[in-house]
């Protein structure tokens, strides 16, 4: 199933065809999870701050959907 995926900061360097403006489609196996496709995209998950599919606030643990809209943000420090 194909899902499409932007993101945020600098969590899009590592990633080839990633556009910051409009992320990138990736492929990825039916049943899959938010935590399987940022294992995929071999990113540290103390990298990763939110994540939402089609405008929701989701768990890694969440299950993809073909056509998913995922965001997924660094965590956000300030003073």
């Amino acid at each position: 199933m194909k899902v499409h995926i932007r993101l945020f900061g600098t969590l899009g360097n590592k990633v080839p065809d990633h556009d910051p403006l409009k992320g990138f489609a990736l492929e990825v196996p039916v049943r899959s999870t938010v935590e399987d496709l940022i294992e995929k995209l071999d990113i540290p998950q103390s990298k990763i701050g939110i994540v939402s599919i089609n405008g929701q606030l989701v768990k890694v643990q969440k299950q993809l959907n073909d056509g998913d809209f995922i965001r997924v943000f660094q965590p956000i420090f300030g003073g």
